[in-house]
């Protein structure tokens, strides 16, 4: 104020020399009226004139504050401040008692809160619309009652969602950004104090903290759930999801990742046990366990596939035997692996062959079947009296269906009810023969009523059964029944006895030995012959003998002719008869 004064003094001072030990002599002047003429100096003597009206206007119109006015959260005294004041916070509780209510502009600064018993319903206009609910406006809201209140912006969203909850004892600070809200929440809970016993964890319960005993906290990353003992139907744990996008692959709801750095052999990522014993567990290899117990049933040991529209099959061990075994539709077990090297198939068990789709209930048209002990037979389960083969491949160029291949063929299909033994070809596979071997003993042909046909490889010999004849019949190829038709045969009359029939035993016939010449009769060198061709028989048909009564047991001559006659070996040379 001095250095003011001194200002003023000078002004009214012709030279600013004389403002040096005079102000203190002046009196006080009167109130001034701001037209008074005060001097001055502007830069340069002589000294001139303004009054305090121009003072005044020059001083405001560089920045004076003539007014100070509260602003949102607030209160200045006195209000609006034009000298001297206090401007200081001042927050203004408001009780909204009832179960509706529209926030407004002017409740910036203060505290809503909010007591109903009931739902409480608050509308939060748009932030900005109108200027109103500007970038910084903000608003604490509490619900202090029993009833929950429910605050929803129009158009904004608040907390980046639609609505903000409010239950009991819970509060927040909304602050507009111009566009949207934001929002602080604090408070609830039990006065802040945990609920339960140590260790429990907290859940809400009905806006205060409350303690789970079932659910407890163990250690760092261990929890355990406790679910006591229930006789209802009561799920410790659900996990529920909506996926709804097809360009993400999801995790699955429940992870498990374990980083192994050391661990036993029998260390295992899950482990669902039924009183204390594991009933199915995965190893840290990644291998799945499910645990047997010596006899269990389907039922309770293996892994079950239930079925919508029958039964239930399954894949279990069984821990009488230790063999894996598989059952269908709820039966008993069809097949099982035993050991390392052995398959087993039940009694009834049938390996059937179907053109898809598999299943549906109906058979396929080719199975294996277990006929009795020491039995497999080969037929079709659809129509049983349909015929059926079996194939051996030598070349194929598809085995369903093909059109070039060499086969052996072992069927009921070539011919109809005639079983065929031999081989095929088709398109470019080439006709192949068949070699049936006895390893160096009896093969036998037959059957019990009319006897049998035997080959013994071992001494060389072939053998008809008694009654059975060699036939030969004029109509082309032997097919069954041929031998009724045979108009030629060789048969066993007695021991050591044979007869050339029509192929009726006893029926006439003729037997012919067809001509040869002179020189190549055997034995020697004709007429003459060895031991080992007595009793032989021939025909020549060059001679120049007759066979007449004067011939009869002559040597054959030498010299040709053209007569055919008989001959036979005496041991020594070929002789007429």
């Amino acid at each position: 104020m001095k250095q003011l004064a001194a200002f003023i003094l000078g002004l009214f001072l012709t030279s600013p020399a004389l403002a040096d030990g005079t102000i203190n002599t002046l009196s006080a002047g009167a109130a001034l009226t701001g037209t008074e003429l005060l001097p001055m100096f502007q830069t340069a003597n002589p000294a001139v004139t303004t009054t305090p009206n121009a003072l005044k206007t020059f001083v405001t119109a560089t920045g004076v504050v003539t007014s100070v006015a509260a602003g949102c959260g607030t209160t200045a005294s006195p209000s609006p401040i034009t000298t001297t004041g206090t401007i200081f916070a001042a927050e203004v509780p408001n009780l909204r008692a009832g179960t509706t209510y529209t926030i407004a502009n002017a409740d910036c600064g203060t505290l809503n809160n909010f007591s109903n018993a009931a739902s409480i319903a608050v509308t939060l206009p748009q932030a900005g619309s109108g200027g109103n609910f500007a970038n910084g406006w903000y608003n604490d809201v509490c619900s202090i009652g029993a009833g929950t209140a429910t605050i929803t912006p129009t158009t904004s969203t608040i907390g980046g969602v639609a609505t903000l909850v409010l239950t009991t004892n819970k509060c927040a600070r909304i602050v507009s950004d111009g566009t949207n809200y934001q929002v602080v929440t604090y408070g609830g809970g039990g006065s802040g104090t945990p609920g339960g016993a140590n260790t429990n964890v907290q859940f809400n319960n009905s806006g205060a903290f409350g303690g789970d005993a079932g659910f407890t906290y163990t250690t760092l990353g261990q929890v355990t759930i406790a679910g006591g003992t229930i006789t209802t139907n009561n799920k410790a744990l659900t996990i529920t999801q909506t996926w709804n996008n097809a360009a993400t692959t999801f995790d699955a709801p429940l992870l498990v990742n374990i980083t192994n750095t050391a661990s036993a052999a029998g260390s295992l990522v899950a482990d669902l046990q039924v009183g204390g014993s594991s009933v199915f567990n995965v190893t840290k290899a990644g291998l799945i366990n499910v645990p047997g117990q010596a006899g269990s049933a389907p039922a309770t040991a293996g892994i079950q596939f239930a079925s919508s529209t029958g039964q239930p099959s399954a894949i279990y061990v069984n821990g009488a035997i230790n063999d894996l075994e598989f059952s269908a539709n709820g039966s008993a077990s069809v097949m099982a692996l035993w050991g390392s090297n052995t398959v087993f198939l039940n009694s009834i068990g049938v390996l059937n062959w179907k053109v898809a789709p598999l299943g549906s209930g109906v058979l396929g048209d080719t199975g294996i079947v277990r006929g009795n002990t020491g039995y497999l037979a080969l037929y079709d389960p659809v129509s049983p009296t349909t015929a059926t083969g079996f194939a051996v491949y030598n070349t194929v160029d598809t085995a369903t269906g093909p059109t070039n291949y060499e086969r052996g063929v072992f069927d009921w299909t070539t011919t109809a009810n005639v079983l065929t033994v031999g081989t095929a070809n088709g398109g470019t596979g080439s006709a192949r023969s068949l070699h049936l071997s006895a390893n160096n003993t009896t093969m036998t042909f037959g059957q019990s009523t009319f006897g049998y046909i035997s080959v013994n490889f071992a001494g060389g010999g072939f053998t008809l059964a008694n009654g059975i004849f060699l036939g030969f019949s004029g109509s082309g190829g032997a097919v069954a029944g041929a031998l009724i038709s045979a108009d030629s045969g060789i048969g066993r009359v007695l021991a050591a006895l044979l007869e050339v029939h029509n192929g009726t035993a006893a029926g006439v016939a003729q037997l012919r030995i067809n001509g040869q010449t002179i020189t190549s009769l055997p034995g020697g060198t004709a007429p003459a012959c060895n031991a080992t061709y007595s009793g032989a028989r021939a025909t020549v048909n060059n001679s120049s003998q007759t066979f007449s009564s004067a011939n009869f047991g002559a040597i054959i001559s030498t010299t040709t002719g053209t007569n055919v006659v008989p001959v036979v070996c005496d041991g020594a040379n070929w002789r007429i008869g």
